[in-house]
């Protein structure tokens, strides 16, 4: 079996394991709108959802279900977050009821849950198109706790018990983390920009420095730690298929200590700033295991950390490097920062008041 069928085999049963907790939640409730303890929706099996579509936000939010798991389709089919749609499900089943107000719909428009109204609409949807079911939260209560809630394919309004909250945001639902590494696990960075390039490299000390130090010059060692750091938490605040008019010339390279290189190329267009990434696991030393031979335990975990390392690079290969990113441009002016404001001019030592007195007393005593 591949790694491409071990990945998807891996996500699938993540996802079993979201739907059956979810499915668990569904079966301990008490009767819809009973005020003890009723919920909105009863009896959904989530195992059932093919498509989930969120209104009410800037713009509409689309979750479809797909063979490793649910993909954000209005962000170009990009994989979703797991335990965001877990958190999404919940939330949505754990609407719970403190009493019925109206089954009429000429009050629907003033408790804002008529569907030109809401503030937010979820809808399950099946894999056939058909509505599951969806959820319609309205107004808060004036002076009290609590929303106007219904269901969708309901006419009964209630007051909630709290105050019911989705995530109305596409990009919510995906992991923004493209990187988050720990300094001391980080071997080396390397930076092309523009036409200066250089590498910073963990030294015999465990120090970090610039591999070579042009003759006259020092380092900043605050402007070298501000690029060395970017390598430890790299996030993403949009993701894209395509960017029109970008070139991606700028590079930055972080190797970490397990083997793991992660490549980021980088370009900008107005005011901002795009990345490409990908990962490589480049000890191709293969794992082997021989039959008869005792392992000790140390060298059986460096074997394990080795393959789950590989595992992780090439699943992360496999997510990442067919999309743009746009990174912050803070992140970004850090990853591609010129060679030249990491160097300043060495200072000149002055001499000494005893040295500068030691050739006019030497002249005098001639």
């Amino acid at each position: 079996m591949n790694n491409r069928k071990l990945a998807i085999l891996g996500l699938l049963a993540v996802v079993i394991v979201v739907l059956a907790v979810a499915v668990d939640k569904v079966t301990h409730r008490g009767p819809q709108g009973s005020g003890t303890g009723g919920y909105l929706i009863e009896g959904m099996d989530p195992a059932k959802i093919a498509r989930i579509e969120i209104s009410g936000g800037e713009s509409d939010v689309v979750l479809v279900r797909g063979n490793g798991g649910f993909v954000v389709e209005t962000k170009g089919g990009y994989p979703a977050k797991t335990s965001e749609v877990n958190n999404l499900l919940t939330r949505s089943m754990d609407i719970a009821l403190a009493e019925k107000i109206t089954s009429d719909e000429k009050n629907y428009a003033d408790l804002g849950v008529s569907e030109e109204e809401a503030s937010t609409i979820v809808k399950f949807i099946t894999e056939d198109g058909s509505l599951l079911t969806g959820i319609v939260i309205g107004e808060a209560v004036e002076g009290g706790e609590g929303k106007y809630v219904r269901l969708l394919n309901g006419e009964d309004v209630f007051v909630s018990l709290g105050s019911p909250w989705i995530n109305k945001n596409a990009i919510g639902y995906v992991e923004q983390t493209l990187v988050s590494a720990e300094k001391d696990n980080i071997e080396s960075v390397a930076v092309n920009a523009g036409d200066e390039s250089y590498r910073i490299v963990r030294k015999d000390n465990n120090e970090i420095g610039l591999s070579t130090v042009p003759e006259g010059k020092e380092v900043k060692e605050d402007e070298l730690d501000k690029v060395f750091n970017a390598a430890t938490s790299i996030r993403f605040d949009d993701v894209l298929r395509e960017v029109e008019g970008v070139s991606f010339n700028d590079k930055f390279v972080v190797r970490m200590e397990d083997s793991t290189v992660y490549r980021f190329d980088i370009g900008r267009k107005d005011d901002a700033v795009y990345g490409k990434v990908t990962a490589e696991f480049t000890d191709t030393e293969p794992v082997t295991m021989t039959k008869g031979v005792q392992v000790d335990e140390e060298e059986l975990k460096q074997k394990e950390a080795k393959l789950v390392a590989r595992d992780k690079a090439q699943a992360f290969a496999a997510k990442n490097e067919d999309w743009i990113f746009e990174i912050p441009s803070y992140k970004a002016d850090n990853m591609t920062k010129p060679l030249s404001d990491l160097l300043e001019d060495k200072a000149v030592e002055e001499e000494s008041g005893d040295e500068a007195d030691q050739p006019a007393e030497a002249e005098a005593a001639a």
